[in-house]
């Protein structure tokens, strides 16, 4: 970006948190029904300004107390990886291939549609939030964070761990909700499950190699 696109979109960036902080002022939580939340954090990938885009998740997640969508939450992952913060991204990542596996397929190149049970947005607003999300894996500076993600959700121990956790919540959906000491094992057993794919999980080292083999700095 040149010099005045920076100063441009840190104005944007400015106005918006202005708005949202007005806002605020009435009283917390905010319901932000506009959706400004949603406007900034594309600003911050666009500047390359990684780490303040941190600061900023940090920030609206104290003023909004709702769930965040899953454009936002993919945004968020992608600022943990490029801060190198590799764990965290992963956890959002897992999630994301698990419960909203649509925005993983659409940074692939895959036109998958969200499912209304995936979320509790309106059906104009996941029109809104799918027509909004423009990433792909071969854009210049997403090429890193793609090959990351292929090389997580492809890996057999997250293949085998989406596989024991679709058999839990198969008989999860089984269970008959009057037996609540069976169907609170079967959460903790997938809790379990899903645990144990990040404490056995070594992207941290992955990342770490791909990363000596670049000059490209963090920001």
């Amino acid at each position: 970006m040149t010099s005045a696109e920076l100063t441009a979109t840190a104005k944007t960036i400015s106005k918006y948190r202005k708005l949202l902080t007005k806002e605020a002022k009435i009283g917390t939580p905010i319901a932000d029904d506009a959706g400004l939340r949603y406007r900034i954090m594309p600003l911050y990938i666009k500047m390359e300004s990684y780490k303040l885009g941190l600061r900023y998740v940090e920030w609206i997640k104290k003023l909004v107390d709702k769930q965040f969508n899953a454009k936002f939450l993919f945004e968020h992952a992608f600022l943990l990886f490029q801060c190198n913060l590799i764990k965290e991204a992963e956890r959002i990542i897992f999630y994301l291939n698990m419960d909203s596996h649509w925005v993983i397929d659409r940074f692939f190149g895959i036109k998958t549609q969200p499912s209304v049970i995936e979320t509790d947005q309106t059906i104009i607003e996941m029109a809104v939030m799918v027509a909004n999300f423009n990433y792909h894996f071969e854009q210049p500076g997403f090429i890193m964070f793609g090959a990351w993600i292929k090389a997580t959700i492809d890996s057999k121990l997250c293949l085998d761990t989406l596989h024991a956790v679709a058999e839990i919540e198969a008989k999860i959906a089984d269970c008959k909700q009057e037996n609540t000491r069976g169907l609170e094992k079967l959460r903790q057993q997938k809790e379990q499950a899903i645990n144990l794919f990040f404490e056995k999980s070594r992207c941290k080292t992955l990342v770490k190699n791909m990363y000596s083999n670049s000059s490209t700095p963090l920001k």
